[in-house]
Parts: C-alpha cells; structure tokens; sequence
C-alpha cells in the first residue's frame, strides 16, 4: 500500500467519526506526513500491520 494512500485512508477513518471502537469527545489534530523510517517504532509496527491488512488490500 502506498504511504498517501494509508495516510489518507487513517484520516478518513477519524474523521468518520464515532463508532463501536471510537468515540472521540473533543479532537484537534495536526497530520503530516513523513518518511517511514522517521516515525517511531510503535507507528512503523502499525504502517507494516496496516500494509499487511487484507480489509484495507
């Protein structure tokens, strides 16, 4: 999956809003992108989990 594609599908998913796994109460969010290997160890592990995903596939 290409990086814009993930970034975009991550804020389209939060923007959605609430569901049975979220219910964000007062959200304000600054996004931008940046290289893979810049981001930390937790957010690598869930760009491979999200790559990986066959929903988002």
């Amino acid at each position: 999956m290409q990086p814009r594609r993930t970034f975009r599908n991550l804020l389209d998913a939060f923007s959605y809003g609430a569901d049975e796994y979220m219910e964000p109460l007062e959200a304000e969010v600054k996004a931008a992108e940046l290289p893979d290997v810049e981001a930390s160890p937790q957010m690598r592990r869930q760009l491979i989990r999200l790559r990986n995903s066959r929903e988002i596939a």
